[in-house]
């Protein structure tokens, strides 16, 4: 199913993704990278000046101003159209059960019926727009101590009507998330990425404040866990 078509999510937006949904543009630079061709800087910059001449929408042409350098390439889903809680069909319990415990372990609060940030391609579920993840990292301030948060938003997550195997979910989450892939995900960001937090003395620390929060959310799993099945027993 990989069509070999990439959207870029811009750096320079909390919700990167907003601009791959309402441009639906191909990547230009970042896409010539991954396919193996040369792409240097000056070529970069020209494509990036094109880009912002070219765009009629004053808000998608901030983003691509500030999304000079790496960037992100995701996949574009032709032909999907957006999760309806209403008109269905309705997931799994286990599938939907799976999606509130991972917003829920990434505090995730930008995934309800008003804003499913869910797609529908192929008689499958694709999580897109994770820009609401995450989100200690613009404040970092007592990051670990709010980590272990029990996470009260995720009562207005799209799918939580159908989480009814959420301990289940949880173990399988447990098991995959296990230490070492923890620290083989953050090991992958790229190094560009880091360092501009005043409160890290270093990249490498910087990093390892990721490593942390990670390690922490999943000491907090029980809380989050109980929050979900509180949030889902009211509305039964």
């Amino acid at each position: 199913r990989d069509l070999g078509r990439r959207g870029i999510g811009r750096r320079g937006s909390p919700r990167g993704a907003a601009a791959i949904r309402r441009g639906q543009r191909r990547a230009a630079p970042a896409e010539k990278q991954e396919q193996g061709g040369a792409c240097d800087h000056k070529t970069q910059a020209a494509h990036q000046k094109g880009r912002q001449r070219a765009e009629p929408d004053g808000e998608i042409r901030d983003l691509i101003k500030a999304s000079g350098g790496l960037n992100l390439a995701l996949d574009y889903l032709p032909g999907s159209i957006t999760f309806d809680p209403v008109a269905g069909p309705a997931p799994a319990a286990r599938e939907a059960s799976e999606l509130v415990c991972f917003d829920a372990y990434v505090t995730n609060v930008d995934r309800t019926p008003k804003n499913p940030n869910l797609l529908c391609w192929h008689r499958e579920l694709w999580l897109i727009d994770h820009g609401a993840s995450l989100y200690f990292h613009h404040a970092w301030e007592e990051y670990l101590e709010r980590s272990r948060t029990q996470f009260g938003p995720i009562k207005d997550h799209v799918v939580r009507p159908w989480a009814r195997e959420l301990r289940a979910a949880e173990a399988t989450r447990r098991e995959r998330l296990r230490p070492e892939v923890l620290e083989r995900a953050v090991a992958l960001i790229p190094d560009e990425w880091l360092g501009e937090e005043p409160g890290f003395p270093s990249k490498e620390a910087h990093r390892a404040a990721y490593l942390a929060w990670l390690r922490e959310r999943l000491v907090a799993t029980p809380r989050f866990i109980e929050e979900a099945e509180r949030a889902r027993a009211q509305h039964v």
